[in-house]
């Protein structure tokens, strides 16, 4: 469908997938579509607090759970959580004025942010434990900013910008 933000993700098992979209007039939604079905038939899953925000859903954990971001542009992300079979979404971080980009891994979240960190660091949410005195610093803040990471070969690959260029480094994901 016809919309502002659009964000596409299959699900676990590629029988469909999750798509956002959004209009100027009200707030970001995200739905599931299942392959073959009308779009009408589309199940709203998450919309977002308010008009000028944009939403992302994804399956993790096998499909056990699913891990939701509302982003206020630039000014912050409110990050959720919600085990399959449940009817509300529980608060993994909110209200933090920062943006975060998140990832799971081996249940847990990373998330790349500039919280406390302007030229960004990548930290580990526990979903257990999710106040901010509780993360884990994965790659820690340095003069390089960094500006995204990506997984492969079972390796962390880290993309700084370096005097405007890119440079890459491959770490253990231990």
């Amino acid at each position: 469908p016809r919309g502002l933000h659009d964000e596409f993700d299959f699900d676990t098992g590629l029988t469909g997938f999750y798509y956002s979209t959004a209009t100027k007039h009200g707030p970001a939604q995200v739905f599931h579509h299942r392959l073959g079905t009308p779009l009408d038939q589309d199940a709203l899953v998450f919309q977002s607090g308010s008009r000028e925000e944009y939403a992302t859903v994804s399956e993790v954990d096998g499909g056990r759970a699913l891990l939701a971001t509302d982003d206020d542009g630039w000014r912050h992300t409110d990050v959720y959580l919600k085990q399959a079979g449940d009817t509300t979404w529980r608060p993994i971080v909110t209200g933090i004025d920062a943006t975060f980009q998140t990832w799971w891994v081996d249940g847990k979240i990373w998330a790349l942010t500039a919280w406390r960190a302007p030229n960004y660091h990548l930290v580990e949410i526990d979903p257990a434990h999710p106040d901010p005195s509780d993360w884990k610093v994965i790659l820690p803040e340095r003069e390089d900013a960094l500006d995204g990471i990506s997984f492969a070969g079972g390796k962390l690959w880290a993309r700084y910008l370096h005097n405007a260029s890119t440079r890459v480094e491959m770490h253990e994901m231990d």
